[in-house]
């Protein structure tokens, strides 16, 4: 059966007027020899189950685009013998998209650099786990200023702290506040700009007290730090 590929030309055959280069028992698109300025330039239509395959000279790695009749997958391997040791892929599919590793140590998903500046800005951002990991930090300072790098910050205040000042509301939305009074006086905790900037009872104030023995959460909504 004659598989039609709707190109211009390829190799030396010509398109018919319907844009169809015809390829009776061939099976295959004779890509080797291209003409130069000469590419395919419409869709190459196939039936399913085409994969394009690349594979290194010593045969130790194996990478695949596999068009499927109801996904596209995108797979590299370490060896072109089934089952690899480790192989990642991406797949394509109507209902969503998947990616799977396996191997020794596998990662799945990684990005190449840190993103989740981005993700305060954008909630459609996928969050990574240098923001989503707590940031922990012990002081006995008597004054002690919250800054914050990730998304949890985690504050055990012990010794003498008395005084304590959030962050900004601007710049750390949905910044989550975890203060634990490990000391045995009272902290008073401040508003970064003095502006009743913290929510708690249903109050709006500029400061607030945490007890010896006691956490006390706070959540950044965009607009105020909430007492939970």
């Amino acid at each position: 059966m004659a598989r039609k590929y709707a190109v211009t030309k390829v190799n030396s055959l010509e398109a018919d007027a319907t844009g169809n280069v015809e390829l009776t028992g061939l099976g295959y698109i004779p890509i080797t020899g291209t003409e130069v300025e000469n590419p395919v330039t419409g869709d190459i239509e196939t039936l399913g189950g085409v994969n394009i395959k690349t594979l290194s000279e010593d045969g130790s790695n194996y990478n695949y685009v596999a068009f499927n009749n109801n996904s596209l997958v995108f797979e590299t391997r370490n060896s072109n013998l089934a089952p690899a040791t480790n192989r990642s892929s991406i797949t394509i599919a109507p209902e969503g998209v998947q990616v799977n590793s396996v191997g020794d140590s596998p990662y799945g998903l990684k990005g190449s650099a840190d993103f989740s500046q981005n993700a305060k800005l954008d909630l459609n951002a996928y969050v990574q786990y240098s923001y989503l990991k707590p940031q922990i930090d012990v002081t006995s300072d008597a004054t002690f200023t919250i800054t914050p790098t990730n998304g949890v910050n985690m504050i055990t205040f012990t010794g003498t702290t008395t005084t304590a000042t959030l962050p900004p509301i601007a710049g750390f939305e949905g910044l989550i506040l975890f203060l634990t009074n490990a000391g045995l006086g009272l902290i008073t905790i401040n508003s970064n700009a003095g502006g009743n900037d913290i929510w708690e009872g249903g109050v709006d104030v500029n400061t607030t007290t945490a007890v010896a023995g006691s956490v006390m959460r706070l959540i950044n909504d965009g607009l105020k730090y909430r007492v939970l």
